[in-house]
């Protein structure tokens, strides 16, 4: 905090509209990027497991449409592993919009596989 206090520069920041965002370059991986869709949970933050638990699922989108629950743990996309929201997080940026995802789950103890179509963002 002291640095912050001393500093002579002004801190400056500028907070670029979606618009007028640049486009990736040509070539550039996803991964680099941010996240480009949407999966429509909302996890349980609280949680400590392996996995991802669903706290509730955003109305109308790709997972309340699939079929995903509240108190639903999310376990592997695609077949990989997804042990914590870290891990989900940087696999939904490898997705693109309209893509498909095998989403394997838990479900009051048994393990259950929906597809869930994630979309734009």
């Amino acid at each position: 905090m002291s640095y912050l206090l001393a500093r002579e520069d002004p801190l400056t920041s500028r907070i670029v509209p979606r618009d007028e965002q640049k486009e990736p370059a040509a070539g550039s991986s996803s991964s680099h990027q941010g996240r480009r869709v949407s999966f429509g949970t909302v996890p349980d933050f609280a949680y400590q497991g392996t996995g991802v638990r669903v706290d509730s699922t955003v109305p109308d989108s790709p997972a309340e449409r699939a079929g995903v629950l509240p108190g639903d743990v999310l376990i592997r996309l695609n077949g990989q592993e997804i042990g914590n929201l870290r891990a989900f997080s940087k696999y939904l940026k490898t997705l693109d919009p309209g893509q498909a995802v095998e989403a394997t789950l838990i479900r009051d103890g048994t393990e259950r596989t929906l597809n869930v179509i994630v979309e734009d963002r």
